[in-house]
């Protein structure tokens, strides 16, 4: 336990970089076996350091142990306990995919990051989601493949091979705002933001299938071909790949 502790290292804010922090509860004892602490069931109570970023109030544990430390426990080792619970959880999920589906018109696409399982994944595809994931423990995968059918990317997020395929990304496009780096840029120039929505665009269907198959390929391209060929690809369908209505004022 003593090496345990003594590998443990002070972190800085993640949502602000600060390394300023206010203590709000002290550690009450050395830290645990990271390969108790750090599984998808585990129910230990919090033993370190909590603290709050003094610059943006940012609640987090610090000190603790290396990230790679942390990976590397949570990914090894079985979950009994956790898989146990795979049926409730499959129940669980179908009412906030309901609640998902609502706001964007219908199943579509989903990467769960940290799938455990993969009982969200198995929910969603049961209502017509195309599904993708990745998880770093590789019994739990090996579970979930088994015990679903459903392909198990191992690792983390950041570790994985994927394509950032937004058809948003066209060599016209110099910039791209999040809502927080458009207020930033806003602020700057003497204005502020005072609300945002999506913004659905209206092309022809051809014209916006053609769009998505020049970075997407395959799907569209298909679906742009059917649409001519069935004359319906002047049609004009509402179109949203991110595109923000912002309005802004001088302060």
């Amino acid at each position: 336990m003593r090496e345990a502790h003594a590998l443990l290292e002070e972190v800085p804010c993640d949502l602000c970089g600060g390394t300023g922090v206010e203590v709000l509860r002290a550690a009450s004892q050395e830290p645990a076996d990271p390969g108790v602490v750090f599984r998808a069931s585990a129910g230990s109570p919090l033993t370190g350091r909590l603290v709050t970023c003094a610059r943006c109030g940012l609640v987090f544990v610090s000190p603790r142990l290396p990230a790679g430390t942390i990976i590397e426990s949570y990914a090894a080792g079985e979950d009994r306990l956790f898989v146990s619970q795979a049926l409730a959880r499959r129940r669980t999920f179908a009412g906030p995919l309901r609640r998902i589906e609502a706001l964007t018109g219908g199943p579509g696409s989903v990467f769960d990051v940290g799938t455990a399982g993969g009982s969200f994944l198995a929910a969603a595809r049961a209502r017509g989601w195309q599904i993708d994931c990745c998880e770093p423990n590789a019994w739990l995968a090996a579970w979930g493949e088994r015990e679903y059918g459903i392909a198990i990317r191992r690792g983390t997020f950041d570790e994985q091979d994927l394509p950032r395929r937004w058809p948003g990304f066209s060599a016209v496009h110099l910039y791209y705002f999040s809502t927080a780096t458009l207020a930033e840029m806003l602020r700057k120039t003497g204005f502020e933001l005072v609300r945002t929505r999506p913004h659905v665009a209206r092309l022809e269907l051809g014209c916006g299938l053609n769009r998505a198959g020049n970075v997407l390929g395959g799907l569209p391209r298909v679906l742009s071909r059917a649409a001519g060929a069935l004359r319906i690809d002047r049609w004009q369908a509402p179109f949203w790949i991110g595109q923000t209505f912002a309005v802004a004022r001088k302060r």
